[in-house]
C-alpha cells in the first residue's frame, strides 16, 4: 500500500511539473510574440513618421525652389537649393525603402509611391503660380493620404 501511495505521489509530482512547465512555455511564447508584434508596430511607426517627415520637408524646399526660380531669381542661389531638393529626395527614397521592406499592405505602399511622384511634380511640370498652387494641393493630399493608410498598421 505504501507503495502504490508513493506511485501515486510520483506520478502527481511528474504530472504537476509537467503541467506547469507546459503553461510557463505557452506563458513565454505569448510574451515573445508580444514583444515581436510590438516592436514591428514600433518600427512601422519609426519608418511612417520619418517617410511623413522626409516628404514634408522634401515638398517644402521643393516649393521654395520654386518661388526662388520663378518670382524671386537672384535672390538665393538656385543651384545650392536645387542640390538641397536632391538631397531630400534621396533621404525620402531611402526612407521609402524602409517602409517598403516594413509593409506588404499594397495600399500603404501605393500611397507612399504616389505622394513621392507628387512631389517631384512640383519641381518638373509646374510653368505657372496656378499649377503649382495646384500641384501643391495634390502633394499636400498624397502626404495626407499616405498617413491614412499606414495609420492602421501602427496601431
Amino acid at each position: 500500500m505504501q507503495a502504490l501511495t508513493a506511485i501515486i505521489a510520483v506520478l502527481g509530482t511528474l504530472l504537476g511539473s509537467s503541467a506547469t512547465y507546459v503553461f510557463q512555455r505557452r506563458i513565454a511564447e505569448r510574451t515573445r510574440h508580444l514583444e515581436d508584434q510590438t516592436r514591428r508596430r514600433q518600427e512601422r511607426l519609426d519608418a511612417f513618421a520619418a517617410y511623413a517627415g522626409a516628404l514634408h520637408n522634401y515638398r517644402r524646399l521643393t516649393v521654395h525652389r520654386w518661388f526662388v526660380v520663378n518670382e524671386r531669381p537672384d535672390s538665393e542661389d538656385v543651384n545650392a537649393i536645387t542640390r538641397e531638393v536632391y538631397e531630400l529626395r534621396a533621404d525620402a527614397v531611402e526612407v521609402g525603402f524602409r517602409v517598403q521592406l516594413l509593409t506588404d499592405e499594397p495600399a500603404v505602399r501605393e500611397s507612399a509611391t504616389t505622394a513621392l511622384r507628387s512631389i517631384t511634380g512640383l519641381h518638373d511640370v509646374c510653368q505657372t503660380r496656378e499649377e503649382l498652387d495646384v500641384h501643391r494641393a495634390t502633394s499636400r493630399t498624397a502626404i495626407q493620404d499616405f498617413i491614412t493608410a499606414a495609420t492602421p498598421l501602427s496601431r
